[in-house]
């Protein structure tokens, strides 16, 4: 059974919380926990589309980090949730570039999962 509406929203909001503090600390082992397995990272940067499964963007978040931020930049700016997907569009900053990155959770094996992710490089934070 699903939550109640604030419960559900509270339960996605703690989701993205999860994988924009895992990914600015470069912690693969909770992005695991906002991720399900099969999630694609997927947008342009450096000039080239990046196709990211998993285990790819875990290890270059962990590789490229090398200063844990503990308290990052992050703002929901939309959100809608309609039965057991929601749809999550969070501005955040990483590595001094701020990004908006659009996210689809599906509510699986009794938890919000990211199931994609697909991003937009703004430019410097």
């Amino acid at each position: 059974m699903m939550e109640g509406a604030s419960d559900t929203e509270g339960a996605v909001v703690d989701t993205v919380r999860t994988y924009v503090e895992a990914m600015c600390a470069g912690d693969e082992t909770r992005l695991a926990l906002a991720w399900h397995e099969r999630t694609c990272s997927i947008g342009h940067f450096e000039g080239k589309l990046e196709w990211d499964d998993r285990a790819a963007f875990a290890a270059a978040v962990q590789a490229a980090v090398t200063e844990p931020v503990t308290d990052p930049h992050w703002r929901i700016q939309e959100m809608r949730i309609i039965g057991d997907m929601a749809f999550v569009h969070v501005e955040d900053d990483w590595l001094g570039l701020r990004f908006d990155d659009f996210l689809t959770l599906l509510h699986h094996e009794g938890r919000w999962q990211i199931v994609s992710k697909t991003f937009h490089l703004r430019g410097p934070a």
